[in-house]
């Protein structure tokens, strides 16, 4: 079976406080960044058996757009976008109580893909609103990780939009979700891939932003739909057909691979922290990942789901060389 292996990036910043007399961090309704976060979880055990352990809090870097706590504050380094600032605990606000999901406004979702570089200011490139609530993408909770929206069309002329080949990923395919850094070590500089998530492809499931309750029936979580704010969509986009892919687990893997977000186990007292995951050039996957890009995604050609569980198994390694063991089960 062929498959693909892609290399999907984001700006890579990290979510700060809105307000410290409450400690929270608001709706994001700015481009995407990541959150330094802690949740209850699971890690895998045993990769070959797929056992997991009991649940606990863990600590991670990932995609959380809604409200979190921000239960503790980490001094000031240099390379802050590579160790964190910040830790957010998420929660998700009652979607009858609006008011507390930003201090300015009641957000209105914004589903498209985010370029700093076109609107200085920050926020969506699309046709809605620009002071837009950030959708979660990918959303790591729950038994499967879902990934299903971002990059999946692009507007190569003004009206005219096209999907893109991540709405036609096979089963079995690699998504290695992550940002470009720069690593400092005073004497020399070197970039690397900031790795935050791996995704399988395990499932996947034809739909429309407008139609997704009935197309999605039974295959995403009960708030998904709000998380993403599909709900209140418009615009050209809303009709496009993309794909929602649920992501393979430990006790369901394909092809001996499942998704997971590299974590360590919280300490109970705080002060605990980890930078994330680098992959340099020096780790051999340059087929697959290229250190330089900033911004999209770069995907492969077609290759044998061997060659894709190969990368997939290097990215373990890696992983767990960098002290981080494999999160699932994510709670919020």
């Amino acid at each position: 079976m062929d498959v693909n292996v892609i290399q999907f990036l984001h700006p890579g910043e990290e979510h700060g406080v809105d307000d410290r007399k409450k400690m929270i961090k608001y709706w994001n309704h700015g481009p995407h960044k990541r959150k330094f976060l802690k949740a209850r979880g699971q890690y895998v055990t045993d990769v070959a058996r797929g056992t997991l352990s009991e649940e606990m809090p863990l600590l991670f870097w990932g995609e959380w757009e809604p409200n979190s706590h921000v239960v503790e504050e980490f001094s000031p380094v240099k390379k802050l976008k590579l160790w964190p600032r910040y830790l957010h605990e998420p929660y998700l606000p009652s979607s009858k109580k609006s008011a507390v999901l930003s201090p300015v406004s009641t957000p209105t979702p914004c589903i498209g893909s985010c370029d700093e570089t076109k609107k200085p200011k920050g926020g969506c490139i699309t046709d809605w609103d620009n002071d837009c609530c950030q959708n979660t993408d990918p959303f790591v909770f729950g038994e499967a990780f879902i990934y299903s929206l971002c990059q999946q069309w692009r507007e190569y002329k003004k009206g005219h939009l096209h999907t893109t080949y991540l709405s036609r990923l096979p089963i079995g395919s690699l998504i290695l979700f992550g940002s470009k850094v720069m690593l400092d070590t005073g004497s020399t500089k070197e970039d690397a891939f900031a790795l935050d998530t791996v995704f399988v492809v395990g499932d996947s499931r034809p739909y429309t932003i407008k139609n997704y309750e009935t197309d999605l029936a039974g295959f995403i979580p009960k708030d998904y739909g709000y998380i993403m704010g599909f709900d209140y969509a418009r615009g050209a986009g809303v009709s496009m057909n993309i794909r929602c892919y649920k992501g393979a687990t430990p006790s369901n893997p394909v092809n001996g691979m499942y998704s997971f977000s590299p974590c360590q186990v919280a300490d109970p007292k705080g002060g605990k922290s980890f930078h994330k995951v680098m992959i340099k050039k020096t780790d051999g996957l340059n087929d697959y990942i290229n250190v330089k890009v900033q911004q999209g995604f770069k995907g492969s050609i077609t290759i044998p789901d061997s060659e894709a569980q190969k990368v997939w198994t290097k990215v373990c390694e890696i992983v767990e060389n960098q002290g981080c063991l494999q999160g699932v089960n994510f709670q919020y």
